[in-house]
């Protein structure tokens, strides 16, 4: 089991809320995104204190974001996501 893996607890809820960025701190790649798309998602995670990694960087990244009908991923993240998934946590109100 990975280690250093992160999950989800009621003080990343609380500092959410708080007005602390959601993404800060962690990473991410796109997959299976046209060329329109990525720019929109791009500021998106920026927005939220995340950053995006290319794909051809060497970083292991926190997230692999791809679209909803899946996309494969062929490399080493910490998780694999979706779209959806991502734009969820920020627009809840906890």
């Amino acid at each position: 089991m990975n280690q250093h893996r992160q999950k989800t607890t009621n003080q990343d809820i609380y500092l959410t809320a708080t007005g602390d960025k959601i993404f800060a701190g962690k990473t991410f790649v796109l997959y299976g995104f046209d060329e329109e798309g990525i720019p929109a998602l791009t500021a998106y995670i920026k927005e939220g204190g995340g950053v995006v990694l290319q794909t051809s960087d060497r970083h292991i990244p926190d997230y692999a974001i791809v679209p909803m009908d899946g996309f494969p991923v062929d490399r080493t993240v910490n998780n694999i996501v979706t779209n959806t998934w991502m734009i969820f946590p920020k627009d809840t109100k906890y």
